[in-house]
């Protein structure tokens, strides 16, 4: 037992050894800080860009008609709104939640112009979803009563106390944040850790690694350990910023680690195989789109033809897309991802034991 308990403390000293000299030379290397701050940049626009391209949009509508109000067709011609109007709650609720910005969903009762008519109190049900601020939500609940106010000639209520929406966990919402996370994690992994196996390569340390106490699987851990360091501070980065659409924190968390294990991973077989950073290019662009088209086509829906996203489904990046859209969720529960963190979980294993596989090649 203390010959076994002596034997792990070993491995852990040298894989920890190998992180550690790895995580310092990343920070004095260009390559990987360029790597490293250009995908801190691309996360900071994916979190600004849906504000910027609504700034000069007037206030969004999501309008369910229960009954042919005229109420409907006099916001539909209105220049102070941008009005969409759907058959049921249920695709109003749909829609709202895919919104990026805040946006006021709206449900006309079926005998509204009987009221109208009748003198009666005017009252509307107003739904926001779930990450949508105090004063936002304010803003919009106030604007529309005084608009439709004007436009009936009659003060209305808008009643949103309570009516809070939801994301689903097959819902379209949350798109840019999903997207800004996944391409952290395939940035870091696919691009900036195999500089660390090229940059070893490069001052010959690999081979005197390799003739060391470290065998190929304490390297690949040690290198998979630095390779995470960076891959969570730049995931907890995106995190940070999307924090507001976040409802389940520990999946999130589970999932950042699973796919930057995947990816790091594939960054380091990658690393195996290239001998400069020209070649780097040439082998870690298909994989980069691999990773990345398969999450962006499921975020189309509809749009695109079952069997690709079908297909789609078996990519690793795609089980992380849905851990990511799962968590965004108020809905839990094994038979929803489960069979994702066990699609990751076998991916991380294959890909690290290719890992492992070439370095002893290599030792050969």
């Amino acid at each position: 037992m203390k010959q076994t308990s002596n034997t792990f403390r070993e491995y852990v000293r040298i894989i920890w050894a190998i992180a550690a000299k790895d995580i310092v030379e990343a920070v004095k290397n260009k390559n990987t800080l360029t790597v490293l701050i250009s995908v801190l940049f691309i996360v900071g626009f994916y979190r600004v860009m849906p504000a910027l391209t609504n700034e000069d949009d007037a206030p969004c509508i999501l309008l369910y008609d229960a009954g042919d109000s005229r109420l409907a067709t006099m916001l539909d011609n209105s220049d102070a709104v941008t009005l969409y109007s759907y058959p049921s709650e249920e695709k109003l609720y749909e829609y709202l939640g895919r919104g990026s910005v805040p946006e006021l969903g709206l449900v006309i009762p079926a005998d509204f112009d009987q009221a109208v008519v009748n003198g009666d109190p005017l009252a509307l049900e107003g739904y926001v979803m779930y990450w949508v601020g105090k004063d936002d939500a304010a803003e919009l609940e106030q604007f529309a009563k005084a608009h439709i106010a004007e436009l009936l000639d009659a003060p209305v209520d808008i009643r949103t106390a309570g009516n809070t929406v939801y994301m689903q966990p097959d819902s379209q919402g949350g798109a840019m944040a999903i997207l800004g996370i996944i391409f952290v994690t395939i940035m870091i992994g696919i691009v900036m850790v195999p500089h660390l196996v090229i940059e070893e390569k490069k001052t010959k340390t690999m081979d005197a690694l390799l003739i060391s106490p470290a065998g190929p699987f304490e390297i690949a851990m040690g290198k998979a350990v630095s390779g995470l360091f960076y891959g969570m501070l730049a995931i907890a980065v995106a995190l940070a910023l999307n924090s507001y659409l976040i409802r389940q924190w520990w999946m999130v968390v589970a999932a950042a680690l699973f796919g930057s294990l995947f990816t790091i991973a594939l960054g380091l077989l990658i690393g195996t195989f290239v001998e400069t950073r020209q070649q780097l290019t040439i082998f870690a662009f298909p994989l980069i789109m691999l990773m990345f088209m398969p999450p962006a086509l499921m975020m189309l829906g509809d749009l695109i033809p079952k069997w690709v996203i079908e297909i789609c489904r078996w990519v690793p990046s795609s089980a992380l897309f849905r851990l990511l859209r799962i968590s965004f969720s108020n809905q839990s529960g094994f038979a929803l991802y489960g069979s994702q963190f066990a699609l990751l979980l076998g991916s991380i294993i294959v890909a690290f034991a290719l890992v492992v596989w070439r370095l002893r090649q290599a030792d050969r």
